[in-house]
C-alpha cells in the first residue's frame, strides 16, 4: 500500500488547491457556488484573493503516488489555529488522507503550543462534521430557533421593560452577559471566545437593548431586521433561561421599534441557554434549526507561559 506524504505547498499546488476549492467544495459550501458570486467576484477571488491568502496561510498538501490528493490551509493566532479550508479528493476519502493532514496541523499546533483548533462548518457538510467529530472537534452554538409566522407571538402585550442602548454602551452589556452565559453554559469555550471571538461576535448593526426586571439589568438583547425577518440575539442571567420573561423582552423591544416582522430567528449566547430555553420557545411555535455556518472547536490543552513565537508569514 502506498504511503501518504505530507508536504508544504508551492505555487503549483496552491493553484491546484484553489481550482479544486471551486470544483469540489461547492458541493458542501454555498460560498463557492456560482449563484452566490458574480462572475467578476468569482474571478477576483479565484485569481487574486485566495492565492494571496494561501501564501500567508499555514498549508499542508497530501500526496499519494506522486499525485496531490488533499490539502488544508489554516491561519494562526496566539491561541487558536483556524482551519480555513480542508479538502480530500472524493476518490481518496476514508483511507487516511484526512487523518494525515489533521495530524500535521496537530503537530504544528503542538510545536507552538496553540490551544485550540477551530473551523467554521457549513451545515451542508454533514460528512465533514462527522469526520471532525471523530477527530475530537465539537460544535459551539450550532443551533438556533426559528419561527416562520410571528403573528400569534405578537398577539400578547409585553409585561416587562427594555431599555434601548446607545451603541457606545451596547458592547459593555454584550460582553457582560456573554461571559455570564459562557461560565454557565459553555465554560469549555470561555478562554477561546474571550481571547479570539468576543470582539468579532459583537454586531454593530440593528438595535441593542438592556433587558430589565424591576428596573434591574438581567440581560442583553439585539434585534436585526431585514426583509420581513428579525434575527434576535439574547444573553441573560441563567436564572431566566427557562422563564417566559425572555419572550416578553423580545415583544417589548419589537413594540418599542414599532416592528411587525413576519418571521424570527433566535440565537443564544451559549448552548446551555439553548438547551434550557428549548421547551419554552417550542411552546411558542419555534422550531430548532442549524446555523448556516458554525464553529467546531478542538481543545488541545493549556498553554505554558514560555511557548515559542509563531512564525510570521506576512512577508513570505
Amino acid at each position: 500500500m502506498s504511503e501518504i506524504q505530507i508536504k508544504k505547498p508551492n505555487k503549483k499546488s496552491i493553484k491546484w488547491a484553489i481550482r479544486r476549492e471551486f470544483e469540489v467544495m461547492a458541493e458542501v459550501d454555498p460560498v463557492f457556488r456560482p449563484e452566490f458570486m458574480s462572475i467578476f467576484r468569482r474571478l477576483l477571488w479565484k485569481y487574486v484573493g485566495l492565492p494571496s491568502l494561501y501564501k500567508r496561510a499555514e498549508g499542508f498538501i497530501a500526496e499519494l503516488d506522486g499525485e496531490d490528493v488533499g490539502f488544508t490551509f489554516s491561519y494562526v493566532r496566539p491561541m487558536m489555529m483556524r482551519i480555513d479550508s480542508f479538502m480530500i479528493e472524493p476518490a481518496h476519502r476514508n483511507n487516511g488522507v484526512g487523518t494525515s493532514l489533521l495530524s500535521s496541523i496537530n503537530e504544528f499546533a503542538d510545536e507552538y503550543e496553540i490551544r485550540y483548533l477551530v473551523s467554521a462548518m457549513p451545515r451542508e457538510n454533514p460528512e465533514g462534521y462527522e469526520f471532525a467529530k471523530k477527530m475530537g472537534f465539537k460544535p459551539y452554538r450550532n443551533l438556533l430557533l426559528k419561527l416562520d409566522d410571528t403573528s400569534k407571538l405578537m398577539e400578547s402585550e409585553a409585561n416587562v421593560e427594555v431599555e434601548k442602548l446607545p451603541l457606545n454602551n451596547a458592547k459593555d452589556q454584550y460582553d457582560k452577559w456573554l461571559f455570564v452565559e459562557l461560565e454557565n453554559g459553555d465554560a469549555w469555550a470561555y478562554d477561546l471566545i474571550q481571547s479570539e471571538f468576543a470582539e468579532l461576535g459583537f454586531n454593530r448593526v440593528g438595535t441593542h437593548w438592556n433587558c430589565l426586571v424591576e428596573k434591574s439589568s438581567k440581560g442583553y438583547l439585539r434585534l436585526i431586521e431585514s426583509a420581513g425577518k428579525v434575527t434576535v440575539y439574547l444573553a441573560c442571567d441563567p436564572e431566566y433561561w427557562e422563564d417566559s420573561v425572555q419572550v416578553d423582552w423580545i415583544r417589548a423591544a419589537l413594540e418599542e421599534t414599532g416592528s411587525s416582522p413576519e418571521s424570527m430567528e433566535i440565537m443564544f449566547a451559549s448552548g446551555g441557554h439553548h438547551v434550557a430555553a428549548k421547551e419554552l420557545f417550542s411552546n411558542e411555535g419555534f422550531e430548532e434549526d442549524t446555523r448556516l455556518r458554525y464553529l467546531i472547536v478542538k481543545d488541545l490543552g493549556p498553554i505554558s507561559s514560555d511557548n515559542e513565537s509563531i512564525p510570521d508569514k506576512s512577508d513570505s
